[in-house]
């Protein structure tokens, strides 16, 4: 959920906190446990070229729908693109890219990704996707998610707090009430005693 500028800004920290390439690093990672499309869908959010204006263009989005509707079994090269529209793409196009899919099939994005994708690259797209379709519910659900073994999570809970609080918190408490009928500050003083 980050826009190149602050990718950017994350990789120069890394190597200047660890002293150590961390696109070099998480590449050399993938390698040595097989994860090649978590490998080739890290490396694209790196390079830094999602598309991050703001319309999104119908064509494009048709063009991709088809692709995805014509191919059957994702082979290597089909994967790079699968993953490349996810990474390359901001999330109103993801979000589009969803809606028109399920509109021309009986199976929606989240089945591609389970069926063609491992627990890996699928986790990041899913991820993406589900950030993509609704933010605010994302967090709300990650939070509960998180809140259930609170003291391990404590750090992650206080990263997407302070993350979201100038972007869109307001939206996630809302969220969270409306999901779960409990108040997000009465649920994190619940968990946290």
């Amino acid at each position: 959920t980050r826009c190149n500028a602050e990718i950017t800004q994350i990789v120069e920290a890394y190597n200047v906190m660890y002293g150590k390439d961390v696109i070099a690093t998480v590449n050399a990672l993938c390698e040595k446990n097989k994860r090649g499309s978590v490998r080739i869908m890290l490396d694209s959010l790196f390079r830094c070229k999602r598309d991050e204006k703001a319309a999104v263009e119908s064509a494009s989005v048709r063009f991709d729908v088809d692709w995805m509707l014509n191919t059957k079994k994702f082979k290597k090269d089909d994967k790079t693109r699968f993953v490349n529209i996810f990474c390359n793409n901001n999330w109103r196009y993801i979000r589009e890219i969803n809606r028109s899919y399920a509109s021309q099939s009986q199976n929606n994005l989240d089945a591609i990704i389970d069926k063609q994708f491992g627990a890996g690259s699928g986790y990041f797209m899913k991820v993406l996707l589900h950030y993509s379709l609704n933010p605010t519910q994302y967090f709300a659900r990650k939070l509960l998610e998180l809140g259930a073994k609170f003291d391990k999570n404590r750090e992650e809970i206080g990263r997407i707090l302070l993350l979201r609080s100038e972007v869109d918190l307001n939206g996630i408490r809302k969220q969270f009430a409306k999901n779960n009928g409990k108040v997000l500050t009465e649920f994190i003083d619940e968990k946290s005693k």
